[in-house]
């Protein structure tokens, strides 16, 4: 290479810097997203009474459980609620008797859907609650910018672990209702659902995880290990009016060593005035939002004590990135 072709690729090596991240720093989050988690089949998340010649009928005597999932109807695949409805809509007699199979954890059942028409409202009732999918309101942790993955919410959105795929998106907080003692207060917030921001590829007991493609800006931190974290001062990153992520003081009152992942390792109260007058404390739509110590991102936000709002819970954000490594594999 000539001196001057070398001067050339030195001067753009400048002008174009490429960043370097060590395994142990990501991204900080602290955004307001919108998560749409999908189930593989139509989830029963309960059941009612319908009268049957008179009679009362139960579905759970049928042995239907919250958590079910059902995966085929009459020996068809259903993903959808459209999709069971359009199955059970050509069985047109006053009571039907449905051939269904179920997923429970990882065991396959066959089951019988009773539908029964109902003259009063002119239509069929089967005496089970379903649905497709999940939507909701959490925070993104973390990005890790070597890997492309995510660490968000700090808990399972769908405790029966059944709704493994989704995507995260961004979202607006318009309004927030304040949390009282025993009533936890919620963000609002617009969802946009026109622009995915992640995929969901993994919904764990300690929050979601998957990858992202898009470009990432935002403050480069330390992931602490569990023995660094210590009681004292701390802040949370959270929004809680339209997209502006902000800080807020907490004090971490307790940290629990804890040798496998669980969502109440830290302890901690908040203690910044403007977020306590804005929301009595920690509200639902927060969860997952980084807890940072010392310059380090510590943990996430898992969980308000309902009886006292100003106190909760975090996850240790190691258990979390050890999750979202394995996203990436």
């Amino acid at each position: 290479m000539t001196r001057k072709k070398l001067m050339l690729a030195l001067f753009l090596f400048l002008l174009f810097p490429v960043s370097v991240f060590a395994n142990d720093q990501v991204i900080l989050g602290g955004e307001s997203i919108g998560i749409v988690m999908e189930y593989d089949g139509v989830m029963i998340n309960g059941t009612y009474s319908i009268t049957v010649d008179g009679k009362a009928y139960d579905p759970k005597q049928d042995d239907f459980q919250a958590g079910d999932v059902i995966i085929s109807a009459n020996g068809k695949r259903v993903a959808s609620i459209e999709e069971l409805n359009q199955i059970v809509r050509t069985y047109q007699e006053p009571i039907n008797s449905i051939p269904i199979v179920i997923r429970r954890g990882d065991k396959e059942l066959k089951k019988t859907l009773i539908s029964v028409y109902q003259k009063e409202i002119n239509a069929y009732q089967s005496g089970l609650y379903v649905k497709d999918e999940i939507t909701g309101i959490g925070t993104m942790t973390y990005y890790d910018p070597i890997h492309h993955t995510f660490g968000a919410l700090g808990h399972a959105i769908d405790p029966s672990g059944q709704a493994q795929n989704g995507l995260l998106y961004g979202s607006i907080v318009t309004g927030i209702i304040p949390s009282k003692p025993n009533a936890a207060g919620e963000k609002s917030a617009t969802i946009d659902f026109e622009d995915p921001i992640a995929t969901v590829t993994l919904n764990d007991t300690i929050g979601l995880y998957g990858t992202y493609e898009r470009k990432v800006n935002g403050q480069t931190i330390e992931i602490a290990k569990q023995e660094e974290v210590h009681t004292g001062k701390a802040q949370i990153y959270t929004v809680i009016e339209g997209t502006q992520v902000e800080a807020f003081d907490v004090e971490i009152t307790q940290v629990n060593p804890q040798d496998q992942k669980a969502i109440k390792g830290i302890e901690f109260t908040v203690t910044d005035p403007k977020l306590i007058e804005k929301s009595g404390g920690i509200v639902q739509g927060m969860s997952g939002s980084p807890i940072v110590q010392d310059g380090k991102l510590v943990g996430a936000i898992t969980h308000v004590i309902t009886s006292e709002p100003t106190k909760a819970y975090g996850v240790y954000l190691s258990f979390m990135k050890e999750l979202s490594d394995s996203a990436a594999d």
